[in-house]
């Protein structure tokens, strides 16, 4: 019969110690340290909604993220470059160094109002329309130097920014003031003078009488004398039959 081995208390002692450090090691190597790693890479998505960009990156940066700007977009409820959206959204848990991407303002879209003067209301139209722009209310002053129905002046006036739903204002021209006269007394004037007379003013005039074909002198006049007429009105003479 073999003598058995015998390992003496302090090895036995010694060995088990070993294994069981061996074991506690590879324990929290394998699973409690990933898991409190883990742990400490996670928090929680702060809210960036409506924060100027340079503020939004700032309380990313706090929490542990990074801020990634993925768009731009008008908007007319936020001033420009403040945060529209995020991804992933306020409150969620996630993984620290990550990025969260955001949607800036670009504020209130506008365009800018082109040059309109000398431009008839017409083609005024479509100018504006091609900037998702529309007429307002239209104004109307003479003017020596711009034809009638063609623009003087916009409101806003030329390269000035405007919201695209704000109405441009227009000031049409009526072409230039008519002149004004005061009517004379043509009565007992041969009507032939009187019609030269009212030619060279630019008014109008009409004949009236049963004699009207042979007439010689005035004998009536309407508007009556001394009434003031403008450019383009009409007196009617009434004849009688020259001598």
């Amino acid at each position: 019969m073999k003598p058995r081995l015998r390992i003496p208390g302090p090895v036995l002692w010694l060995v088990l110690a070993v294994a069981a450090f061996t074991a506690g090691v590879a324990l929290f190597d394998w699973v409690l340290m990933p898991r409190l790693t883990h742990r400490g890479q996670d928090a929680r998505v702060p809210d960036l909604g409506s924060l100027p960009q340079s503020q939004a990156e700032q309380v990313a940066g706090q929490a542990g993220f990074l801020l990634r700007v993925r768009m731009q977009q008008f908007d007319a409820a936020l001033p420009r470059g403040c945060v529209l959206s995020q991804d992933p959204p306020p409150g969620v848990m996630g993984r620290r160094g990550r990025a969260i991407e955001v949607v800036l303002s670009l504020g209130e879209e506008k365009a800018t109002i082109p040059p309109l003067g000398g431009q008839d209301f017409r083609e005024a139209q479509v100018t504006l329309g091609g900037l998702g722009l529309t007429p307002g209310s239209v104004s109307r002053i003479y003017s020596d130097d711009v034809p009638a129905d063609h623009v003087v002046a916009s409101d806003p006036g030329p390269d000035s920014p405007i919201p695209q739903d704000r109405p441009v204002r227009l000031l049409l021209s009526l072409g230039p003031e008519p002149r004004r006269y005061l009517l004379p007394d043509w009565v007992g004037t041969p009507v032939r003078e009187v019609s030269q007379e009212l030619a060279r003013a630019g008014l109008r005039s009409s004949l009236s009488g049963r004699d009207a074909a042979l007439a010689g002198a005035v004998v009536s006049q309407s508007p009556p004398p001394g009434s003031l007429v403008r450019s383009g009105d009409l007196v009617t003479l009434g004849t009688g039959r020259g001598r």
